[in-house]
C-alpha cells in the first residue's frame, strides 16, 4: 500500500510537455560554447538542484514573449535567437501544485546563457552568462509534443 501510494505521488507531480512554438536553433553537430553565443543567440538551461531531481519536480515548462519554448529538463539546454530588449519569461513547474511565475529578462548583445529553475516557492530565470560546470553532459532538448 505504501510502495503504491508513493509511486503515485512521485508520478502525480510529473509535468505535461507544451509543443514548442518559438524558433529554436538545432544546434546537432555543432560545439555550443560561449563564443558560439551572443547577439540574439541565447542559451537556455535547467539550472535545478538535486533535491528536484530525486522528487520529480526539476521539469520546467518555458514560454518567452507568449510562444512555448517546450519543457527544458534537468541537463538539458535549448538555444534561441531573441532580439535585443526585455522579453517575459514566463516559467511552470510541479512540486504539489503547479507553480508559475513570470520574470522579465533584458537581453543585449552580450547576452548569452539565461539559467531557469524551479525553487521551492516558485521559479527563477537569471541571465548568468556562463555555461554550468559539467555543461559536456547537457544536451539539446527534444522536440516533445
Amino acid at each position: 500500500m505504501f510502495l503504491a501510494f508513493y509511486a503515485f505521488s512521485l508520478s502525480s507531480c510529473a509535468l505535461s510537455a507544451v509543443s514548442t512554438q518559438h524558433t529554436v536553433v538545432n544546434t546537432t553537430g555543432e560545439i555550443v560554447n560561449l563564443n558560439s553565443l551572443g547577439n540574439g543567440k541565447v542559451l537556455l538551461y535547467n539550472g535545478a538542484g538535486f533535491f528536484n531531481k530525486i522528487d520529480n519536480t526539476a521539469r520546467v515548462n518555458v514560454w518567452i514573449d507568449g510562444l512555448a519554448v517546450g519543457q527544458i529538463r534537468v541537463g538539458e539546454y535549448v538555444v534561441v535567437f531573441l532580439n535585443p530588449g526585455k522579453h517575459t519569461v514566463k516559467i511552470e513547474h510541479i512540486d504539489m501544485v503547479k507553480m508559475r511565475s513570470e520574470h522579465e529578462i533584458e537581453v543585449l548583445g552580450d547576452t548569452k546563457v539565461i539559467e531557469v529553475k524551479p525553487t521551492i516557492t516558485s521559479n527563477k530565470a537569471t541571465v548568468v552568462n556562463e555555461l554550468p560546470s559539467n555543461f559536456e553532459r547537457y544536451r539539446q532538448m527534444p522536440k516533445r509534443n
